[in-house]
């Protein structure tokens, strides 16, 4: 909510209550009932809290002492419920005189101000009440007794002259003090009363060391004030402004174009002892991006308060940034890279992701498949599910372990080759296979045992004379040696 820019002008000595109207963006009072209202004053580096009184339905009195002479600030702070935020609504400056018209749009005793929340807050007052002024201003002296006693009548004046029909313009110059059409004082001249320049035009010297109240003031050349200068209406300046002191702005800087359409808005936001910052309008007046500052924690926030506004970045060279940098969303065109809410120490991505040489010091673990175009080195190959699955071709072969046995199959699960390993001393291991089959055999080929039997005589040298003797069947092609009176046979054939 951007606050509204309200100045108060005020009578030396003088207590007031500033009537304000608060209403909704509809023009409905708003139901103060359960608000938090708060006023301050603020001169120099002291600040006066102010008491509220809630009079009506949206109706506050904020009640202000009497004031010296000078320039004070003011700002009203509201918090309609609990559940909404504190914000500043008013705020402006107080300009405290020896003697206020009533007239004057900052006069708490002859106006009252309506306040219209929304996104940026808006006042209006309501017009004078002159005969309530006068009737006000006429019972104070009567109290005060300032009108004193009658005094003493005085001698009866001499005859005056025949009116002024048939005078002349000097004849009525003399008689009333009036000054002719040009006119020139070669010393100093002291006039106890006000000057009234009747003409479009008037012409003073190059110093001017008074209080003037004008219509308009034509400056030929250069003006120096030695004090503050209050303006009502708006400060024109052709060329360039130079304010060696600084810009004190209550409201918002309003910049404009050379054509002078307005272009933007510069607006400052005080949002707590510990956050304040800028707010950039658009030509509309809203304002698109708010700069803060946290004194408190010491970081910036950029904020972008229109709904649905994104901040666009043009391509910027390299950045180097001494610290954290925190986000919860990094948007690389279609693909970003976030972070898991429910488990922060794991990055999430969308999209698909070609990255360069990559380096990571700890351990990587993905959910789901790695493709990888080159080759893979690495000093351990560890697989948890135990399966390593190569594919070339269309066909399939599957690597992996299974209780101390190592299997290499074909995606069917046929174990084609196991080895195992048994613990023991020495250590044995055993490997089984499959049938070659329609493969073919080489010098280099690897038999099971039943491919060596079918293949080649076999060799027993485990049986006695007796044991031989009393098998049912013998193989045909296989040598048998006693081993108790070394006789050889093959198959039932003796050999010595």
């Amino acid at each position: 909510m951007i606050a509204a820019v309200a100045n108060l002008s005020l009578a030396r000595g003088t207590a007031y209550d500033v009537s304000l109207l608060i209403q909704d963006a509809a023009g409905v009072p708003l139901d103060l009932s359960a608000a938090d209202l708060a006023a301050t004053l603020k001169t120099g580096e002291t600040v006066t809290s102010l008491d509220m009184t809630i009079a009506a339905d949206g109706v506050v009195l904020v009640h202000i002492p009497p004031q010296g002479l000078g320039m004070l600030s003011w700002e009203v702070w509201l918090q309609a419920a609990p559940e909404t935020p504190r914000e500043r609504i008013l705020s402006g400056l107080v300009t405290v005189a020896e003697r206020i018209d009533p007239r004057d749009g900052g006069n708490p005793s002859t106006h009252r101000m309506i306040v219209r929340l929304s996104d940026a807050v808006t006042v209006s007052v309501d017009s004078v009440d002159l005969a309530w002024w006068a009737y006000e201003q006429a019972r104070y002296m009567v109290e005060q007794d300032l009108t004193g006693p009658q005094g003493p009548q005085g001698p009866k004046g001499d005859a005056g002259e025949p009116g002024k029909d048939g005078l002349t313009e000097e004849q009525l110059n003399a008689r009333y003090g009036r000054l002719g059409a040009s006119n020139t004082w070669s010393g100093a001249q002291s006039f106890l009363g006000g000057v009234t320049a009747t003409g479009e035009t008037t012409t003073l010297g190059n110093v001017i060391t008074a209080n003037i109240s004008v219509q308009r003031i034509d400056v030929a050349g250069p003006a120096s004030f030695s004090w503050g200068v209050t303006l009502a209406q708006s400060l024109t300046v052709e060329g360039l402004a130079t304010l060696k002191g600084g810009l004190g702005v209550g409201g918002s800087i309003v910049c404009y174009d050379d054509y002078g359409i307005q272009a933007s808005t510069i607006t400052g936001l005080y949002i707590s002892p510990d956050e304040s910052g800028v707010e950039l309008g658009h030509s509309g007046g809203s304002g698109f991006c708010r700069i803060k500052y946290n004194t408190a924690d010491k970081y910036v926030d950029i904020l972008l308060p229109i709904p649905g506004s994104a901040l666009r970045l043009p391509r910027l060279a390299p950045i180097d940034i001494d610290g954290a940098c925190a986000a919860s969303t990094f948007q690389f065109g279609p693909n970003s890279i976030g972070f898991d809410p429910d488990n922060p120490t794991r990055a999430t991505t969308s999209g698909t992701w070609n990255f360069g040489g990559a380096t990571f010091s700890g351990g990587v673990t993905m959910e789901q498949s790695l493709n990888v175009e080159g080759d893979i080195f690495c000093k351990r190959l560890v697989l948890n599910d135990g399966l390593l699955i190569l594919s070339s071709m269309g066909s399939e072969a599957r690597v992996y372990a299974n209780s101390g046995k190592m299997v290499i199959s074909k995606a069917n699960g046929v174990r084609n080759i196991c080895i195992e390993f048994k613990d023991g001393i020495p250590l044995s291991t055993s490997i089984t296979k499959t049938n070659a089959g329609s493969l073919g055999l080489t010098d280099k080929s690897l038999l099971n045992r039943a491919e060596g039997d079918a293949r080649w005589a076999q060799v027993r040298t485990d049986l006695t004379e007796e044991q031989y003797a009393a098998l049912p069947e013998k193989g045909a092609t296989t040598f048998y040696i006693t081993s108790d009176t070394g006789k050889v046979y093959i198959g039932t054939r003796a050999l010595n």
